[in-house]
């Protein structure tokens, strides 16, 4: 996983500052960059400064050497190089040189704070003082920053500083805007920073101290790069935190693929070379594959050939997608079609962790996903889009299948609304999510136990609000709003496309498809069978007829003002039913049929009439589990007002 995100790295670079036939080995083309046109490089490895939009300068005054003079200006392409920025490693540590970030926040006012801009000179003191190379700079820097008096270009004003105050703090406190700008140092040459070869050259150097080594963990000389292998070199054991790519549960077997827990407890070490290419690879790549995956953000990681030109094409291609497509949706999908269809990639990883300064606490990963794989959910994806139907299928669909799994989160959403929050946010729900993703992506088979142990999570709260609000509507009837031309879920929505996504499984192979199929004698039933149905035996079928029956008996209830919380959804025991209570369960549900008189139906009676051919079949051996019981009694229970509508068939 660490060498494809290096690999990315170099693609990028290359895509960037490459010229010519692409080079197969990436690597030795950066070394010779590095070494021959380290200006090149160096502008990848500060930080982005997209969201600058005006920077300030400090320079001397050519004619009063206690006067420093504070100039605006707007903040134009090619100026990153100009002001290359860095934060420092700690929240109070003083800044790394003179390009300085000028905040403020309401409540707390401008920063740096005092305390930082007084440890900011000491620092820039020191440096003058080591007789290195950038000490001239550092001094003339220093001197600026120090003078009494400032005057403020845009306002045509004069400052005087008073006891503990300079040029440097009087700047910060009369800057008037409160979107963050650069404040930086600027000769009387008009040159910046980024324009001092030394500048550079210590950059480069404070740069891998001080965001790959740490006092406790510092530099080991003669070391092993452990993703290059190179050796007798010296390493950083904290580059992978220093790089943005802090792991807090690294040493987890299994959690990152690529680091042993052994490995991992020794730290990590890589080269300077290495760490700069994950740096880059974070701050300026992984952008790009950052998507929303079974619905949680999550980093794709493509493992491409080792081809140059073929690396490069897929990597424009990339390119091009996320600067042409604006919705986040469909730009997502594209990405993932992209990846299954590019001969470029090889497989796949998909890691989910937080993204922000760091890619930080691993929650899980994916690895290995093939590109034929991803193909295969392609066509299905379409096929259930547009030509798949049943029945029993939803006939309002709450979203399109794709690659990204985020409709997952859409059918496995608990309702409640602010009750469900918690809940709908569970670890549990996100690993339920991410193994079925694994399982989808991967096309293994799921097991049973754990999959219905889950789905019945969310049944139950379905269940339960059905019950609090003692209404059979939403038990027999898919929500549509004609006002707004949308669906809305209900729980036997929810239902019939629960039925949907079992059979999607199936088509992927993730579930069995049945071996036999149960056909009913009944011509009004034969449409709501067939293997779309999964009705593969008697003792399924008997369930599923027996909820289309108990859906009418909601239907009647409903229509006579019944309160069916307290009444008819009371025998569902919070779906704790098996097979064995199933031939009780009918005969309440044909009691209430004559109770109501509802058997004077002629549709009624041709399905009581299939019961009773199943029931007899049967005999005593209703042994079906729990979950199968309550599945399909809920599944009949959903279309029971599209097989038994009002005013259906009567008696002649």
């Amino acid at each position: 996983m660490l060498a494809e995100m290096r690999d990315l790295a170099l693609d990028f670079l290359w895509s960037q500052e490459g010229q010519g036939t692409v080079p197969d080995n990436l690597n030795e083309w950066f070394k010779n960059m590095r070494l021959k046109k380290p200006e090149r490089i160096f502008p990848y490895l500060v930080e982005a400064s997209e969201n600058i939009e005006n920077y300030y300068t400090l320079s001397p005054d050519a004619t009063d050497p206690d006067l420093a003079v504070l100039e605006v200006a707007d903040f134009q392409k090619g100026d990153n190089l100009r002001l290359p920025f860095n934060q420092p490693s700690g929240s109070q540590s003083p800044a790394l040189g003179p390009v300085i970030k000028r905040t403020y926040a309401t409540g707390k006012g401008a920063g740096p704070t005092p305390k930082i801009q007084a440890s900011t000179l000491k620092s820039f003191e020191n440096l003058a003082q080591e007789d290195r190379p950038w000490s001239p700079f550092f001094q003339s820097a220093w001197q600026t920053f120090t003078r009494p008096k400032l005057f403020i270009a845009t306002k045509g004003e004069t400052l005087i500083a008073e006891s503990k105050q300079n040029a440097y703090s009087l700047a910060v406190e009369n800057i008037s805007e409160r979107q963050t700008v650069f404040l930086a140092f600027k000769d009387d040459q008009g040159r910046l920073p980024g324009e001092y070869p030394e500048y550079l050259q210590y950059l480069q150097e404070i740069l891998a101290q001080t965001k790959y080594a740490t006092k406790a963990i510092p530099p080991v000389e003669n070391g092993l790069c452990s993703l290059s292998s190179e050796h007798e070199i010296t390493v950083f054991p904290n580059a992978l935190p220093g790089a943005g790519i802090n792991i807090a549960n690294i040493d987890r077997p299994g959690a990152f693929p690529g680091i042993t827990k052994e490995n991992a407890a020794l730290g990590y070490a890589l080269s300077l070379d290495s760490a700069d290419l994950l740096y880059i690879y974070k701050n300026h790549v992984s952008k790009l594959f950052i998507a929303t995956i079974a619905g949680d953000r999550a980093l794709i990681i493509p493992r491409t050939q080792i081809s140059g030109n073929v690396r490069q094409r897929f990597f424009k291609q990339v390119q091009e997608l996320i600067q042409t497509e604006n919705r986040v949706e469909m730009r997502e999908d594209r990405l993932m079609r992209l990846l299954g269809n590019e001969q470029a990639v090889t497989s796949m990883d998909i890691l989910w962790a937080n993204f922000g300064q760091k890619i930080e606490n691993l929650q899980g990963s994916i690895t290995d996903i093939l590109p034929s794989r991803l193909r295969k959910i392609t066509e299905v994806n379409d096929r259930f889009n547009s030509e798949i139907s049943h029945l029993i299928f939803p006939m309002y669909k709450m979203y399109d299948f794709d690659l990204t799994l985020n409709w997952l989160s859409e059918l496995l959403k608990r309702p409640g609304g602010n009750k469900a929050k918690s809940v709908n946010a569970s670890r549990r729900l996100f690993q339920f999510k991410k193994n079925l993703a694994a399982s989808i992506y991967h096309g293994n088979r799921s097991p049973d136990a754990p999959f219905w142990s889950d789905i019945f999570v969310t049944a139950q709260w379905y269940l339960n609000q059905a019950i609090e609000d003692g209404n059979a509507w939403n038990l027999l009837n898919e929500g549509y709003s004609t006002k707004t031309n949308k669906p809305y879920w209900t729980f036997a929505g929810w239902i019939r496309h629960l039925s949907q996504f079992i059979h999607y499984l199936r088509e992927l192979e993730v579930f069995p498809m049945p071996e036999s199929i149960y056909q009913p004698n009944s011509e009004l039933l034969k449409p709501y069978f067939g293997q779309k149905s999964g009705i593969d035996t008697d003792q399924k079928a008997f369930a599923f007829l027996v909820g289309v029956l108990y859906g009418k008996v909601m239907q009647v209830q409903g229509a006579k003002g019944v309160n069916v919380g307290a009444n008819a959804l009371t025998w569902l025991r919070r779906l704790t039913l098996t097979g064995e209570d199933l031939p009780d369960f009918y005969c309440k549900v044909r009691e209430k049929l004559l109770t109501y008189e509802t058997e004077s139906s002629g549709d009624v009676r041709e399905v009581l009439q299939e019961v009773g051919y199943l029931g007899t079949k049967i005999g005593d051996a209703f042994d079906i589990p729990q979950t199968t019981t309550c599945y399909f009694l809920l599944l009949g229970q959903s279309v029971a007002v599209q097989v038994l509508p009002s005013g259906s068939r009567n008696e002649e």
